[in-house]
């Protein structure tokens, strides 16, 4: 007896994937799985001190810049460590997936279209929900946590004292405090991330997206351009005076940051974590 099913597919590309790989947890995880101390040093020097530029045309070049996450694309070990970085994602999706780098194919079958439309948008929710940047890094730092230090009870905040780390919300905050630093002394930022933060600015719509994802029209007050003035004015005034940015961005690293945020903020999946 011959039994039809309805199949549906959805197709995904995730954006700036190869971008997002944390090499401390890649490198991390890599020894969780029993990779040899040699495999690891090699990995971390094919991962290290590598440098980028932006050019425009043939005669605009911007300054070399270290990279400080990611993976080299169009290498032939690039799509194998971002799938090694990946790939708890089928832990969380209830689906037949099929991945190759930042390629994703989502498949769902069953009788009914009703049903069967149901359980694609389900599993693509899920898919969505772990792709969020914030969800992502952290449980794949906690997961390299645990194996590094063989740790299934201490709670993450633990983990990460014991490991001196800050949350990734945490490192947020601090970057965002660091960027108005900048904004605050007009020669260290162009002008038209200057702009960005002016009370009047007429045209902040289109100013916003010099920043993706962190633009008023989408998030309103989860914004960076609301959030970067917030936590400017509750940093303590011996902070926002310091001398030079080197002073300030020593004192900020050592800071934590999250009580500063309000309850509003909590609920964007951009903050909170």
């Amino acid at each position: 007896m011959r039994v039809y099913l309805l199949v549906f597919y959805q197709s995904t590309d995730m954006s700036k994937a190869f971008d997002s790989v944390q090499s401390p947890l890649l490198l991390s995880k890599l020894k969780s799985y029993g990779f040899n101390d040699n495999v690891i040093k090699m990995l971390n020097s094919y991962l290290s001190d590598r440098y980028n530029r932006v050019r425009m045309g043939s005669t605009v070049t911007s300054d070399w810049k270290r990279v400080v996450r990611g993976c080299p694309q169009g290498s032939s070990l690039g799509p194998l460590i971002w799938n090694i970085f990946q790939n708890d994602l089928v832990y969380n999706i209830d689906a037949n997936i099929s991945m190759y780098a930042d390629d994703h194919q989502i498949c769902q079958k069953g009788k009914g279209i009703d049903s069967v439309h149901t359980m694609l948008e389900k599993s693509a929710s899920s898919a969505t929900e772990w792709a969020s940047d914030t969800r992502r890094l952290e449980r794949i730092q906690e997961r390299g946590l645990r194996a590094v230090y063989r740790d299934t009870k201490s709670s993450y905040n633990q983990l990460l004292n014991r490991a001196n780390l800050p949350t990734l919300l945490n490192r947020r905050l601090q970057d965002i405090c660091i960027l108005m630093y900048k904004v605050q002394h007009t020669k260290m930022c162009s002008e038209a991330i200057t702009n960005m933060f002016k009370p009047r600015d007429s045209c902040y719509r289109n100013s916003d997206f010099l920043i993706p994802r962190f633009n008023t029209v989408t998030f309103g007050k989860h914004s960076l351009r609301y959030l970067g003035p917030i936590l400017w004015r509750k940093l303590d005034k011996k902070d926002r005076l310091s001398k030079s940015l080197g002073d300030f961005k020593n004192g900020i690293r050592k800071k934590n940051l999250t009580s500063l945020i309000d309850n509003g903020c909590r609920g964007c999946f951009l903050c909170n974590s």
